[in-house]
């Protein structure tokens, strides 16, 4: 078994801040800014968008609604003081309990200024859905909440719980595997060990994406797993050649940021020629001057392959000219 598997892994975890590493944004943050930030919150948004148009005219559908609507703006003040009246007039055993009882876990975690007392509001909240609810996806979405509530220091006095987020993640990991919950599970998971800044942590993170994706290639943020490992394994672990063999397996699924192709694959040529792979270097420094018209990087990339046909006048390398905007 490989030392560094999911399987061998066991533990709990935890953390819930952004944060900076002597001012550099840690591999996630960079490549996972925008799941990172909005995940928890949104989520519980989207979850709750299923929940317009419920019906009814008592206090708390009423309620219900207008909560929902305050979760789908990111409203979370509102949200909080809808819910928190549905929420009081339901009970555990109403339909729609599940479903307003997540929203105000999310309300009261996201609400700002935030405080001690609607964290432990959203963790008791979290916890009480995941055990009522018969819908696993429901119980899972808790438990990525709870371990990143987990995972992140809210406050400066207080102390994250790494092992115990390790372990909301696990299972999510085991109990959806192959989905895109488990994915961001696997990832965030990953972003525990990076966080401990040693080499044998690097290798764990690396091998854990790394064979969660290979075992499900197709699974959603597949694209985003493999720029994931390539940036532990550029900065990190400097190693140039297996950050391009990753960045290799992103460009393939497709980049999850169409708007950054150009930077990528920028990136990717520059890799390729950082460890002596001049052919490929070559392909990634034309395809940004063909295909990318409006890229900073065309007059560079055409630029460096004039400065390569010059060194290795063998390798009869085209120059492609650099057309306008609109132009084939």
């Amino acid at each position: 078994m490989n030392p560094h598997s999911l399987d061998s892994l066991s533990g709990r975890t935890s953390d819930r801040e952004t944060r900076k590493r002597d001012g550099v944004l840690t591999a996630f943050s960079r490549r996972f800014s925008t799941i990172r930030a909005s995940v928890p919150a949104f989520a519980g948004a989207l979850f709750a968008l299923a929940l317009v148009g419920c019906g009814g005219s008592s206090d708390s559908e009423n309620a219900l609604e207008k909560g929902v609507n305050a979760l789908r703006i990111f409203d979370f003040d509102e949200a909080y003081d809808y819910l928190s009246v549905a929420v009081g007039e339901m009970d555990p055993s109403d339909p729609q309990w599940v479903e307003a009882a997540y929203g105000l876990g999310v309300a009261a975690w996201h609400r700002s200024p935030s405080a001690a007392e609607f964290i432990e509001e959203a963790v008791e909240l979290f916890q009480k859905v995941a055990s009522v609810t018969d819908d696993d996806q429901v119980r899972f979405r808790c438990y990525l909440s709870l371990g990143r509530i987990e995972e992140i220091r809210d406050f400066v006095e207080e102390d994250k719980n790494v092992e115990g987020a390790r372990s909301y993640y696990i299972q999510v990991i085991e109990g959806a595997p192959g989905s895109e919950l488990a994915s961001r599970a696997v990832f965030r998971l990953a972003q525990t060990y990076i966080d401990e800044l040693n080499e044998e942590s690097y290798e764990t993170a690396v091998a854990m994406v790394s064979d969660y994706l290979t075992e499900y290639p197709d699974v959603r943020f597949a694209n985003v797993g493999w720029q994931y490992v390539a940036d532990i394994e550029k900065y990190y672990r400097k190693d140039n050649r297996a950050a391009l063999a990753a960045m290799k397996k992103a460009y393939a699924l497709g980049f999850a940021v169409e708007s950054k192709e150009d930077i990528y694959i920028w990136q990717m040529a520059n890799l390729a020629l950082s460890v002596g792979d001049l052919e490929d270097g070559v392909v990634y420094l034309t395809e940004v001057v063909r295909s990318y018209p409006r890229s900073k990087f065309r007059w560079v990339s055409q630029q460096k392959l004039k400065e390569l046909a010059e060194e290795y006048p063998q390798m009869n390398i085209e120059i492609p000219e650099l057309t306008a905007f609109g132009e084939v």
